[in-house]
């Protein structure tokens, strides 16, 4: 079965943390890397266009908006904000204002034909963007007045004399406010994006190089500290689950780790508590069954060897010890059904002056036997909504408890008395007393204090079932104890019919 397991857990085995965290940072530094390669490289004709275009429109339409009064000084301010060349026409083709702050201008050198093509082309589409190669002379040569040829049939051959220009030209078509047409003519000057291409390669080629040995050296450090830890944590968790309970759980990295280093110490804790008493209640049931099977095993043998000693002094031994590991086995019982829940109340409304005066009442042959008093006291009748089969047994392990620790005079006191919304029982007894310090634990299961040791019968476990059963019904409880005094076991339960004040839990 344990290699089948273990077979199991290696097929299921995946990368450790640390690896994980590293190929995160790896797989998110090549995505930030391909992100910038494709916009800033692929994408870069695209959003120069687009942007340059942009541009354009909004100068045309600050422009289309000017009073003809302000319209150069519009044109001047839009030809600087843009970086742009402004021509605005009539619609007979003549300037009423212009703005040329590049000498490489193409709406300038334009002759009527051209500006007439455009003019068409605006009134067709309202407006028209297009990015072309121009080839001009410098402007007062005979060539300039050709302008409107064929670049092809200029004389390209002569050095200094011609010019190739990228760039990129609006024509739009607007009304002015009495309704006469006006042709805006812009353009600007396009960078060539290859020689940028080139720049930007190289800058990304170093940028990446160095983004991946500072993200790889900050991948490997972040992980290994965030892992480590989570590592560590893992390898105490390992010997907490062997049995060790001295593992040591230790945080550091984030919040969450130190949060669950402080949750596995307190479980630690807690287990260690919990397999101490599992080995103190294995010891004390085994010294409590192996007593009366001593004396029933002894008892039988002697009857059976020894003619004459079948008597029934004997017989009743062997019935009482017999009894009292019924009794023992049946508060293990109780104990492990109030442990796992399946235990459950079933208020009814009862006496709790009669349960007690019941309860009292089967201590009788006892007290008459050995010399017990037991005392009761009430202040009046009281009534509650509660489990009566579980109240009959605190009453009843909390009254046995006291007559077991009870002191020389075998007196024990239940008192019954009503507390404005509750009724409170005391049962007091004049024995050794308990320790402060060992009171808190007294409701443990087998718990004993140095001078607090089981006496007369029991179990051991009656507090236990007392705690649970109280618990249950959400009762307070408590105790309270001087040594050489004796102690006082209390509980409260709300009367019925009056209206609780909600002070409960255990005091």
């Amino acid at each position: 079965m344990t290699e089948k397991i273990e077979k199991k857990t290696r097929r299921k085995r995946r990368l450790p943390l640390k690896g994980k965290l590293f190929l995160s940072f790896a797989g998110f530094l090549a995505f930030l890397l391909a992100f910038l390669w494709v916009f800033q490289i692929v994408f870069l004709d695209d959003f120069y266009y687009f942007i340059t275009k942009n541009s354009l429109e909004r100068a045309g339409a600050e422009i289309a908006q000017a009073d003809a009064d302000d319209l150069q000084t519009v044109c001047d301010t839009a030809a600087l904000q843009y970086n742009i060349c402004v021509r605005v026409l009539n619609a007979e083709l003549e300037d009423l204002a212009s703005s040329e702050i590049s000498a490489g201008s193409i709406i300038h050198r334009l002759g009527k034909t051209s500006v007439g093509d455009l003019y068409r082309e605006a009134k067709e589409k309202k407006t028209v963007v297009s990015s072309f190669v121009f080839g001009f002379a410098p402007t007062g040569s005979e060539e300039t007045e050709n302008a409107d040829a064929p670049a092809a049939e200029k004389k390209k051959g002569e050095p200094g004399r011609y010019f190739d220009m990228s760039r990129m030209v609006y024509a739009g078509l607007f009304s002015d406010g009495e309704g006469a047409e006006r042709l805006i003519l812009l353009d600007t000057a396009l960078t060539p994006v290859g020689s940028v291409k080139n720049t930007l390669k190289i800058q990304l080629l170093l940028v990446s190089a160095l983004a991946v040995l500072i993200a790889l050296a900050g991948a490997l450090i972040l992980s290994h500290r965030l892992s480590k830890p989570i590592v560590g944590l893992s390898e105490s968790a390992a010997l907490l689950a062997s049995g060790r309970y001295d593992a040591t759980f230790r945080g550091g990295g984030c919040r969450e780790i130190d949060e669950l280093s402080g949750t596995l110490t307190y479980a630690e804790h807690e287990l260690s508590k919990v397999d101490r008493m599992q080995k103190e209640l294995i010891a004390n049931i085994s010294h409590d069954l192996r007593t009366p099977l001593t004396m029933i095993s002894g008892y039988s043998e002697v009857m059976r060897d020894i003619p004459g000693e079948n008597t029934p002094e004997n017989m009743q031994v062997i019935i009482d010890e017999t009894k009292r590991l019924t009794a023992l086995v049946n508060d293990l019982i109780e104990v492990s059904r109030l442990q796992s829940g399946s235990r459950t109340p079933k208020p009814e409304l009862f006496s709790l002056t009669e349960a007690l005066k019941q309860t009292c009442g089967r201590f009788e042959k006892l007290t008459e036997c050995k010399g017990y008093t037991i005392r009761l006291e009430s202040d009046g009748e009281h009534r509650v909504l509660a489990d009566r089969t579980g109240i009959l047994q605190v009453l009843y392990n909390l009254i046995g408890n006291a007559i077991s620790y009870t002191g020389e005079d075998k007196t024990v006191l239940v008192r019954e008395r009503g507390e404005g919304a509750f009724v409170r029982v005391d049962v007091i007894d004049s024995g050794e007393g308990i320790p402060e310090e060992d009171l808190p634990r007294i409701w443990e299961r087998y718990y004993k204090s140095g001078e607090h040791r089981r006496g007369v019968g029991g179990s051991g476990l009656g507090l236990s079932i007392v705690k649970g059963i109280l618990e249950e019904h959400g009762a307070a409880y408590g105790v309270s104890s001087e040594p050489g005094k004796g102690s006082d076991f209390w509980f409260r339960l709300p009367e019925a019919g009056a209206a609780p004040d909600r002070t409960e839990g255990t005091e």
